[in-house]
């Protein structure tokens, strides 16, 4: 078992590296997870196109930081991955793969951490591992690896360039079979490529053309949110009704496993206060599909100019680093996806956080952690 897992998310719009430190649970199966260091930096690699070196050099910051946080004794013990997600699948064949060559270089020339000296020390993670990981990583924090299936919880992660949902299901040619702390799980997991929030940015807003959108509001002119709803409803529709998704393993009485969403669904939630506080200390915190809904047709009811003087003004908008323009925008899909997309109810309590807490230390709630279980 290694005591030390070092897992770089080379993600579309920057990359982390997450070092983690796990000890064997007394007398039980599985392991527990002793603390986690992070560390982040962007553009992502595949900002950098043609040059392949210039995107390996730029982990160095991140390689470092890890290099400082494993103690030089258990370097060559400790296994390191670099995953790459979205942004460099969507890139040229030649252009992903010279990056990815660099990479693995660069580590091999300049690191002592563990590596198999195989292809998958640095690849192109795809969208069904990235929700196997995500999937395993919830479940850990909230406690339920090593409990039936059908007391786990759903995870939907929405990246920028594509959208993950896994969840546990019967055993069918669609699962992935995991052994985890003594229990079998069949799970199911799908990503849907070019559904993430900043593709859909992309294809609906017209962000880079600069065309008119519904979706978007101008200086003295607010977003049209009927029309907005409608374009963003068939866009869901022709990515979602082709794929076939088995039944959960929710209990007798209910509809569906509770859900736990990551990534720009909590950033949005996040930016405009729209989560929940948890009935119970430690718990992660809350957010209703409906409340998607009603901020929406706040925001888009409001002009450019309007949004700007919300933004300026103290508050969590005010910590909103994307386009102000786009808030509306953002809403509506992130609803829409849930309602349409996913099938989860209007009002259904939706699980979220950017971190949970372990050992009084916060520990991210992304896919790094459940590709270090598997690792550890």
């Amino acid at each position: 078992m290694a005591d030390f897992v070092v897992v770089i998310d080379a993600g579309s719009s920057g990359s982390r590296v997450h070092v983690f430190r796990f000890k064997k649970k007394q007398g039980q199966h599985g392991h527990e997870l002793d603390i986690e260091h992070f560390k982040q930096l962007k553009p992502g690699l595949s900002s950098y196109g043609g040059d392949a070196e210039s995107a390996a050099r730029s982990l160095k910051p991140l390689l470092d930081y890890a290099a400082r946080h494993v103690p030089a004794s258990h370097h060559r013990e400790t296994p390191i991955i670099v995953r790459a997600t979205a942004g460099l699948r969507m890139l040229p064949g030649e252009q992903s793969h010279s990056i990815l060559n660099a990479v693995s270089r660069y580590l091999h020339t300049n690191y002592a951490f563990k590596l198999s000296g195989a292809d998958h020390d640095v690849t192109i993670m795809d969208g069904e591992d990235e929700g196997t990981y995500a999937w395993i990583t919830i479940n850990f924090l909230l406690n339920k690896i090593g409990k039936p299936a059908s007391h786990t919880a759903t995870t939907v992660d929405l990246g920028g360039g594509s959208t993950q949902v896994a969840y546990a299901s019967s055993q069918t040619g669609g699962t992935t079979k995991l052994k985890l702390a003594g229990e079998t799980y069949y799970i199911f997991t799908h990503s849907y490529l070019g559904f993430g929030l900043n593709a859909a940015r992309s294809k609906i807003t017209h962000r880079e053309t600069g065309e008119p959108s519904a979706c978007v509001p101008v200086k003295d002119r607010a977003a049209d949110f009927t029309s907005c709803r409608a374009v963003v409803q068939k866009f869901i529709k022709a990515g979602f009704s082709a794929v076939k998704v088995p039944s959960d393993l929710a209990p007798a009485g209910t509809r569906k496993l509770p859900i736990f969403v990551l990534s720009f669904i909590f950033d949005v939630a996040s930016q405009l206060g729209m989560q929940r506080m948890p009935l119970r200390d430690g718990d992660p915190q809350m957010i209703l599909v409906h409340d998607y809904f009603t901020k929406a047709n706040q925001i888009c009811g409001m002009t450019l100019s309007e949004l700007n003087t919300m933004h300026s003004t103290a508050g969590p908008f005010s910590e909103r680093s994307d386009d102000v323009a786009l808030t509306c925008f953002d809403l509506i899909y992130i609803y829409e996806l849930l309602r349409i997309g996913y099938g989860r109810e209007q009002y259904e309590v939706m699980h979220t956080g950017q971190v949970i807490h372990v050992n009084q230390h916060p520990v991210e709630t992304q896919w790094p952690l459940g590709a270090a279980l598997m690792l550890a």
